[in-house]
């Protein structure tokens, strides 16, 4: 499961794995794994360069 935008923000700005976590159960109910909140950052970084990319 990709973190959703508000999580992958939160990684974005260098926050720890911890809230990453909680930011994504908060929104969506769902926790996320250590991977997808590794790759956060990227995902936000394709987005500011993209924006017809979404993700979830």
């Amino acid at each position: 499961m990709a973190p959703c935008r508000d999580a992958a923000k939160v990684a974005a700005d260098g926050a720890e794995y911890s809230e990453v976590h909680e930011t994504n159960e908060d929104r969506t109910g769902k926790g996320l794994m250590q991977q997808a909140a590794n790759i956060a950052p990227g995902i936000v970084e394709v987005e500011e360069v993209e924006p017809t990319i979404r993700f979830a």
